[in-house]
């Protein structure tokens, strides 16, 4: 680095939108297939990792897809 400061475009604030986000798309796919399936093989998954990994990113996204199914009722904030 040439002593140029780079901003980081991933935010570190809790609750607060990023200006960017890592794309999940098979991850939350896979999710989505699994939990809207006739026979589930996971029922429950666990999102991990560091602060401002995007865990509440992947989890908005999960519940404003899941908030489209007639057949589920969706609780979130």
């Amino acid at each position: 680095m040439n002593g140029e400061i780079k901003r980081n475009p991933f935010s570190r604030i809790f609750g607060k939108e990023p200006s960017q986000t890592i794309a999940r798309v098979s991850q939350t796919n896979e999710m989505l297939d699994n939990l809207l399936s006739e026979d589930p093989g996971d029922q429950i998954f666990m999102i991990t990792g560091v602060r401002g990994s995007g865990k509440t990113v992947l989890m908005t996204e999960l519940v404003n897809r899941m908030r489209k199914e007639k057949e589920w009722i969706v609780k979130w904030r």
